[in-house]
């Protein structure tokens, strides 16, 4: 049997066997089928729904949270039309948990808060956030003027915050999906009370559905599909239903299940009308088409198979009478050979000239570094002992060694800088005491421009690695901290979080403009800000430090706002810190 043979009959089949199974299957089964696919598709529509109840929960939450928290913080009363607007809150009042009055408050103009809450607020504040620094929110409720609204209640001290959210945005959300005769959106409290519902009298009375079958099983936090009757419609749905976790808000989609049917069978019968006209025109162009195919294949297969003997030439074997995308086929198997001998001819210079550059950076470092320190340990000897020679008249010789050494010790400080960017790497990976570490650093740490302190958690033990690389990083990071929080405050600090060690050295100076944070661990770079250069140093101190914690497995991070002051944090993997019992048998042996 020939290749053409064989396509037409498997494309003809392939067109068939669908269409008699299709032709076979009772009505009643592909009704089925199709409210099963509806209803699944309206689950997948009330998830989304709920989704999106959860964002706007959460956003609520947080505007509310954060509102309540400036209020408690300073009682003071005001419009705030345009951010309470935005989460749908007509007034987040505070109040007093005695007697009820408001103290403060962030109010829109037409909902101002009352000078009193009412003590039935005050009972559901208490119950709704019993402990301090609880947040909480209860399901749709009436409000000063009968509108349903969903209050969230804050217990800060002896305040609590109630804020008023309006149903609107929810109720605008669930207008959008309106689909086919009767299909449309509700949306419920934990409940089960009508936050949004296409009959606006069950909106306004906020009326209890629980009892309705999908709404029950969403106040048991399930989510699915139902076919039910409904009080409303007075008829059979079939509905799609799922619960926003949060706040515990159910959405239901449904649809007359009458109309769902009349769509299967409408859809049936459209079906298969256009499987049988399906079935003629693919066996006429299988025919057609198995011709067309069957005669450029073994030419192709030529082209593919002297491609893979020869990639870096050209095949040249589809003959120009071929299909069009045939004769583009074998171009492009052309060109890919040749763009894969470039690119890998392209990909190994550019790994020979990084590797290159990158040994000849390290050797010129090390070189230089080196020819470097032995002149300048020699100028600062010799201006040591001029400076010990104070006989009369070597004043001015006096002052002039003395610049001498301090010009000395400023180059060979960056001479060491360069030394320490370059060695950083090679770390070592003994076990040493942390605390005892961090001691000395603050011991010898020059700290005449601002005031240390040390914060030390006590879970923190021996470490495993470099310790003179540790050390060097924790100096650079304190030395950078001083430098730029003159007569200020710094704070050196360690301590175990979850799987990673932190050491953080915090300062209140300067800060950093956003713009230089990316770049304040590159060598040689300095801001305009923390890195000034009215300060000594060329700018290597933090690259050192991160050369460090990356030979230690770590990630070094800053955070910072100009005008109030940084934080340089160290992360380490939790299999650096040795416990107190592990360090204990190290230093033993």
């Amino acid at each position: 049997m020939s290749l053409r043979v064989l396509l037409f009959l498997g494309l003809a089949l392939a067109a068939v066997i669908p269409a008699a199974a299709f032709w076979l299957m009772p009505l009643t089964a592909f009704v089925e089928f199709r409210l099963e696919r509806e209803a699944e598709t309206h689950r997948l529509l009330a998830e989304v729904v709920a989704g999106s109840l959860e964002h706007h929960h959460a956003d609520a939450e947080a505007a509310f949270r954060q509102t309540s928290a400036l209020l408690a913080g300073d009682a003071a009363r005001g419009p705030a039309d345009a951010p309470l607007a935005k989460t749908g809150f007509r007034h987040i009042c505070l109040v007093n948990r005695a007697d009820g009055r408001v103290l403060a408050a962030a109010e829109r103009n037409a909902f101002p808060c009352p000078d009193q809450a009412p003590q039935s607020r005050l009972d559901m504040a208490a119950q709704l956030a019993p402990t301090d620094g609880a947040v909480g929110w209860s399901g749709v409720r009436p409000g000063m003027n009968g509108a349903p609204l969903i209050f969230f209640v804050g217990r800060y001290g002896p305040h609590y915050t109630i804020g008023a959210l309006e149903t609107t945005q929810i109720v605008a959300l669930a207008e959008m999906i309106m689909f086919g005769e009767g299909g449309h959106a509700v949306i419920v409290d934990a409940q089960g009370r009508v936050i949004a519902h296409p009959i606006a009298d069950w909106r306004a009375e906020m009326r209890d559905i629980s009892d309705v079958a999908p709404i029950a099983r969403m106040m048991a936090g399930e989510t699915g599909v139902i076919a039910f009757h409904s009080p409303a419609a007075d008829a059979e749905l079939v509905a799609g239903y799922a619960v926003a976790p949060t706040p515990g808000w159910g959405v239901m989609v449904p649809q007359l299940k009458s109309e769902l049917m009349t769509q299967a069978q409408t859809l049936r019968r459209d079906a298969l009308t256009a499987l049988g006209l399906g079935v003629a025109l693919a066996a006429l162009v299988g025919w057609v088409l198995s011709g067309l195919l069957t005669r450029p294949v073994r030419r192709l297969a030529d082209a593919v198979r002297a491609f893979g003997d020869a990639p870096d030439q050209p095949t040249n074997t589809v003959a120009a009478g071929g299909p069009r995308e045939l004769r583009t086929l074998e171009h492009a198997i052309d060109d890919m050979s040749r763009h894969v001998r470039r690119a890998t001819e392209r990909e190994r210079a550019a790994r020979e000239r990084a590797e290159a550059a990158n040994n000849a950076k390290t050797d010129f470092v090390a070189r230089a570094s080196h020819e470097l320190r032995t002149p300048l340990s020699a100028v600062i000897g010799f201006a040591e002992l001029i400076e010990s020679d104070d006989a009369s008249g070597k004043a001015r010789r006096i002052g002039y060694a003395r610049e001498i050494q301090e010009s000395g010790r400023r180059l060979l400080r960056i001479v060491n800088d360069m030394i320490g960017l370059s060695t950083a790497r090679g770390a070592s990976d003994e076990a040493f005491d942390l605390r005892v570490a961090i001691q000395a650093v603050l011991d010898s740490a020059d700290c005449a421009d601002a005031a240390i302190r040390l914060d030390v958690a006590p879970g923190i033990h021996a470490f495993r690695g470099d310790e003179r690389g540790l050390r060097r990083a924790l100096q650079n990071m304190l030395s950078n901290a001083v430098k730029h929080a003159p007569g200020g405050a710094v704070t050196l600090s360690a301590r175990l979080d979850d799987d990673r060690i932190l050491l953080a050295v915090a300062d209140d100076g300067e800060g950093i403009a956003p713009e230089d944070i990316a770049s304040v661990f590159e060598p040689f770079f300095q801001s305009g800000a923390l890195l000034s250069r009215r300060h000594e140093g060329v700018g290597l101190g933090l690259a050192i430090v991160k050369a460090i914690v990356e030979a230690h497995d770590g990630v070094v991070d800053i955070s910072s706002r100009p005008g109030e002051g940084a934080v340089i944090t160290a992360f380490f993997p939790i299999d650096r810190h040795v416990p107190a019992n592990h360090s204990g048998e190290r230093a033993a042996a």
